[in-house]
């Protein structure tokens, strides 16, 4: 008792300097990326409609929201595979959390690059694509209606296609990956409306 009188004011000192660290810390994990570093909202832009009333999910050719939602699905072309995952992996641990919650549901249409057939059963296939013709871009994985597109049990190592499909969850480790519900594939040289048109503009300037 007598030592605790004698070094009162300097455990005082020592217990508040603990107190300010212990805060300083706590403020640095919970509140500080969120204030300082938060990163811009997603930018969502182009998208294309498919017209399920025209056929064999053919394309409505125009970028823009549709009167009848049953006759129709519109997927999201931008952003890629790439801007999206480089977004998300600049988030603190709870903004990637909270982030990844509001991506189920996200329709997109992104082309990628075969890679290979996981495993296949009577009506679906699972197959493991790329988003870079290189082979070192994010994956995407999804199951296709092989009774619907018979074309993806034929395509080879690198065959390029359009997956028209909505995000159902996201894998941070290695690339990244992406998991999808595919509702529509395109193969060969198909471009969406609005791609197409850039393309030819671009040309043109050229």
């Amino acid at each position: 008792m007598e030592w605790l009188k004698k070094n009162r004011d300097w455990l005082i000192t020592l217990a508040v300097f603990l107190c300010f660290a212990l805060a300083l810390l706590l403020y640095n994990v919970f509140f500080r990326d969120k204030e300082g570093s938060s990163p811009a909202p997603l930018e969502i832009r182009e998208k294309v409609t498919f017209d399920r009333s025209g056929g064999k999910d053919s394309p409505a050719g125009e970028i823009s929201d549709t009167p009848n939602a049953a006759e129709s699905a519109s997927f999201f072309l931008q952003p890629g595979p790439e801007e999206l995952f480089g977004k998300l992996e600049n988030l603190s641990r709870q903004e990637f959390k909270e982030e990844t919650q509001k991506l189920p549901g996200l329709k997109v249409m992104w082309p990628a690059y075969f890679f290979s057939l996981q495993h296949k059963n009577d009506k679906t296939a699972e197959i493991v694509l790329d988003s870079s013709e290189d082979g070192f871009g994010i994956i995407l994985v999804s199951e296709i209606d092989i009774q619907r597109y018979p074309e993806i049990l034929d395509l080879q190592r690198g065959e390029k296609i359009w997956l028209a499909a909505e995000i159902t969850g996201v894998d941070p480790t290695g690339t990244g990956q992406f998991f999808l519900t595919t509702e529509f594939v395109r193969f060969g040289d198909y471009q969406p409306p609005g791609h197409k048109l850039k393309d030819t503009e671009n040309e043109t300037n050229q």
